[in-house]
Parts: structure tokens; sequence; C-alpha cells
């Protein structure tokens, strides 16, 4: 890392502890992407999708987002900012300035503030409500959570994710 870099020796302690944390986020990341398809496998297929009741027999579901990883006590890592990223750059290429810019990824991809919306009364609730459960205006989804993690119940079709 010292060789292709411009950081003084004083300066290696952040990207070394930054490439540490970059790895374990990345293992912790990637088992919950494992979990996550894995439970979208053995969903059971609603009647909807079945063609059980009329209509199209289109199953659709809603993409895999940063909420997920929440729900599940696990930090979201883009793929510029994930270990394995890092090491399959060029030789030559900055490491401290890479490692540097993967955990300002992240920084900006967590501060992307969530809400769901209900699909039903268009009621907005924030994920982060400090452990109140919180209903919408017509009680279809519900939200809990906190800094920590995020549970939303109702059916996917009920809620739609927000970033702002």
């Amino acid at each position: 890392m010292r060789a292709n870099s411009s950081l003084r020796l004083n300066e290696f302690a952040e990207p070394v502890l930054g490439l540490i944390f970059l790895k374990f986020a990345g293992v912790k990341f990637s088992k919950t992407q494992k979990e996550i398809a894995e439970e979208r496998k053995v969903k059971t297929p609603s009647r909807f999708a079945t063609g059980q009741a009329g209509g199209a027999s289109v199953a659709r579901e809603r993409p895999v987002s940063s909420a997920d990883y929440h729900a599940q006590g696990t930090l979201f890592v883009p793929e510029k900012a994930r270990f394995s990223y890092l090491i399959e750059l060029p030789e030559g290429t900055d490491m401290g300035k890479a490692v540097n810019d993967a955990m300002k990824e992240i920084a900006t991809t967590t501060k992307l503030e969530t809400y769901y919306k209900c699909t039903h009364c268009g009621d907005e609730i924030f994920w982060n409500t400090h452990r109140k459960l919180t209903h919408c205006k017509c009680k279809k989804i519900w939200v809990d959570g906190c800094e920590d993690y995020v549970r939303v119940g109702g059916k996917e079709e009920d809620y739609s994710i927000i970033k702002r």
C-alpha cells in the first residue's frame, strides 16, 4: 500500500483499519445477500402468481434494496466499496484513496433516508421510528425500527420504498 500511495508513514492507520472494516462488512453483507436470495426462493407464490385469482399470472417481486439488509441488521455495502472490488483494482492504484472513497460511498448510501409509502392511504413512514411501532393511517402497513434495525409489516404490494 505504501509504494503506491502518497500517504506518510503516520497516515497508514486509517486505510488499514478501513480495509479491515470493509472486509468484515463485506463478509456480513455476502452472508446476508445469500440469506435474502434463499428467502426469496422458498417464498410461497401468491394466489395471483399461480393464476388462481384470475387475471394476469405474472408474479412481481420488489427489487432487493438496502432496507432489506438493514432489516437483518447488516450494513449495505455498495459494489465499489466492497473489499473484493478493492482487491481487484489494478496495480498502481492509490489504495489509500480507494479505501477513503469506499468509506465515503458507504456513508453516502447510508445517509439516504428510507420511507415506506402505503399504496392505500399514501401515508409515508420513516424507517427510523426510534423503536416505536408506527402504523400508516389505514393500518395496512407498520414500521418498527431504529439506527440498528428496521421491520416492516404488511404485504409487499401494500407499500413502496422511497429513498431521499
